[in-house]
């Protein structure tokens, strides 16, 4: 995390039943002088539960080629 209002983002994910499966460090290139810095990659996978009984699709996306 970069700024601590990223929580936010990681606890909407948890409650919308997603579970951090890995996190990656991936090393940025940076300058000497200034130091270089590492930004974590996570990934995810969707758990089902009890909370989440009715998924709703998306409506078709509409073809404007014709």
């Amino acid at each position: 995390m970069r700024h601590a209002s990223e929580e936010i983002f990681f606890s909407l994910m948890s409650e919308a039943g997603f579970a951090t499966t890995d996190t990656i460090p991936f090393p940025l290139p940076g300058e000497d002088l200034v130091g270089k810095e590492t930004v974590f990659v996570h990934l995810y996978r969707y758990e089902t539960s009890d909370h989440m009984t009715e998924i709703a699709l998306n409506s078709p996306c509409v073809d404007f080629s014709r």
